[in-house]
């Protein structure tokens, strides 16, 4: 089965997945799933997004590729264009990939680029609902 996950993960983070090392290096909890899925012999597609990159790029080492897609500085103006450009990029590279599933941890770019690309092979988990994080922020970025 190839499964996509699609959510946001640091450089170290990135670092841990390849070495396949993942103890004491990371903080996401997320990453023991496709690691557990590579070690079934799954191929692993991961979709993150840095601001700190120059150009979009992928890393490919056995059952496992990272794509990284690069974005503005500024997530209040991304926000403001609804994502746009980010679902765009993203669902484009989940087109070429053909995942037999995909995994969006997060509900704004991610989510609505694994929706676009195919609703029914699409799992959307999160950890901020909006509904409930806007009215305690209350400004317009999370708006």
């Amino acid at each position: 089965m190839k499964i996509g996950f699609l959510l946001l993960l640091s450089m170290n983070d990135i670092e841990a997945l390849m070495s396949a090392n993942l103890t004491g290096k990371t903080q996401s909890f997320l990453l023991e799933l496709p690691n557990y899925y590579i070690s079934k012999g799954h191929e692993v597609i991961i979709i993150t997004t840095s601001n700190r990159i120059k150009e979009d790029y992928y890393i490919k080492q056995d059952n496992l590729t990272i794509h990284i897609i690069k974005i503005g500085s500024h997530g209040r103006v991304r926000a403001f264009t609804g994502f746009r450009s980010e679902i765009r990029r993203i669902a484009s590279v989940l087109k070429k990939e053909n995942c037999t599933i995909m995994h969006a941890h997060w509900c704004y770019e991610f989510a609505m680029a694994a929706i676009s690309v195919d609703k029914d092979k699409t799992i959307v988990t999160l950890h901020d609902w909006p509904d409930t994080v806007c009215p305690l922020i209350g400004n317009y970025f999370w708006k």
